[in-house]
């Protein structure tokens, strides 16, 4: 089947920009099915274009229900949502590695005490605390 030109209505952009009323070319060889393309750059396929006005306002419609029942879902989650005080330590997984390697990032470590003291003489300092605990 050839390529056809028609006037079609566009709801790919019904929620940003409206519907979108193009003249265009239909292609029906298209690997996706019906294919409309328009301009140079732009096309639609499938459930994004119609050939009604009446199809692309009732499509629109029924895009617009589903958005607003997934933003009132979001909005009852956000109203249900209970803030609660937790500790660190009982969230983030515990960490075996060392400091070098875990990037430069020690566990408990004051930054000014890293600036002060030196990071390297920070290690140590910790390393030797861990050797007194053992012993």
């Amino acid at each position: 089947m050839e390529n056809e030109i028609i006037t079609a209505w566009v709801t790919k952009y019904a929620l940003t920009k409206g519907i979108l009323e193009v003249s265009g070319e239909v292609c029906h060889a298209s690997s996706a099915g019906n294919h409309l393309r328009w301009g140079h750059y732009f096309g639609a396929h499938g459930k994004n274009w119609h050939r009604t006005r009446e199809a692309a306002v009732t499509r629109a419609e029924a895009m617009r229900a589903a958005k607003l029942a997934s933003l009132r879902k979001s909005i009852a989650q956000m109203e249900s949502l209970n803030f609660a005080v937790v500790k660190t330590q009982d969230v983030l997984p515990k960490s075996n590695l060392t400091a070098e390697q875990n990037h430069g990032y020690v566990p408990g470590a004051c930054a000014a005490k890293v600036r002060a003291r030196g990071f390297k003489s920070l290690i140590r300092h910790q390393s030797t605390q861990k050797q007194n605990e053992k012993s």
